[in-house]
């Protein structure tokens, strides 16, 4: 599995997270925006980290 593989995984499961807590929270739009917002952030915190991971490790794969 290489980073982007990872990245996918990750951000599989913070859509998941996403429609459950539209599912379960009832919030008003303007909220479920900033919701939204939040876990976009929290996506691209988690490719980079995972970017960083591998870079870190050497992995010929994180530099192309």
């Amino acid at each position: 599995m290489d980073w982007k593989d990872e990245v996918k995984i990750q951000n599989e499961q913070a859509d998941r997270l996403e429609l459950n807590g539209i599912e379960q929270l009832s919030l008003p739009n303007f909220l479920l925006s900033q919701h939204s917002f939040l876990l976009l952030i929290r996506r691209k915190h988690i490719t980079l980290l995972l970017l960083d991971q591998f870079i870190e490790a050497g992995s010929p794969e994180a530099r192309k």
